[in-house]
């Protein structure tokens, strides 16, 4: 019991100075258009000088950030600048599932009876049909948008996951909309030109549309099987 109050506070005073050290430094400024525009060459210059330790460094941070509930959105923008696509879309699904299977580990170890205890008292339909078929709704949770990373991730302790379902099921939920935003940014920072200025053009490519096209029809499905099942 000790033991876990004070894993707990210094998990909640990790979590207070990093929120303190991004609004005092201003950091998601720092990834504003001109901002990034202004460190383009220098970033991709030490990637291509020092590769694996680039990928080595993307991959731990962002897994530290993952696993302090961070928002995933400032490394999926980096790695479309770094990486590309392919690869980009590989570092941030590997680094992003472990970084969330420590957070939910770390929270069910923490919440798993409080959690299970109101759902019982309040839902107990919805806890049991849940039980049934965890993996499944958990997976259609994880690919659907519009819930925040860090909420998908304590979720899993409603689901009472095992470790290996959670790290599967957000391994292979998260592809569709981590490889649409890699791509997204990759073709954006591409149609950059010396100046600054954009070309928009790079949205009506035939790249990004069927990867858009794609990524709705996945969404689609997972709604009609999400309601399906639950029903």
């Amino acid at each position: 019991m000790i033991k876990k109050k004070i894993l707990g506070l210094f998990y909640l005073l990790t979590l207070i100075i990093i929120f303190f050290l991004i609004i005092n430094y201003d950091i998601y400024n720092k990834l504003s258009y001109d901002s990034l525009f202004f460190y383009k060459e220098k970033i991709i210059l030490f990637k291509e000088s020092h590769l694996m330790l680039s990928i080595l460094i993307f991959s731990i941070s962002s897994m530290i950030w993952v696993f302090l509930m961070g928002f995933i959105f400032p490394f999926i923008v980096i790695s479309g600048l770094l990486f590309g696509q392919y690869y980009g879309t590989i570092i941030c699904v590997i680094s992003f599932t472990f970084g969330a299977t420590a957070n939910f580990a770390f929270a069910k170890y923490f919440f798993k009876k409080k959690v299970n205890e109101f759902f019982r008292n309040k839902y107990p339909t919805i806890k049991k049909t849940i039980s049934k078929n965890n993996f499944r709704y958990f997976l259609l949770l994880r690919i659907l948008p519009g819930i925040p990373f860090p909420v998908k991730n304590l979720s899993g302790v409603l689901f009472d996951l095992s470790k290996r379902k959670f790290f599967f099921a957000t391994f292979l939920g998260e592809i569709p909309q981590i490889y649409l935003f890699v791509t997204f940014f990759q073709n954006f920072f591409y149609s950059l030109n010396n100046s600054g200025k954009i070309n928009l053009k790079f949205i009506y490519s035939f790249e990004i549309i069927f990867t858009v096209v794609t990524y709705f029809l996945i969404i689609l499905t997972a709604d009609f099987l999400r309601k399906k099942f639950l029903n």
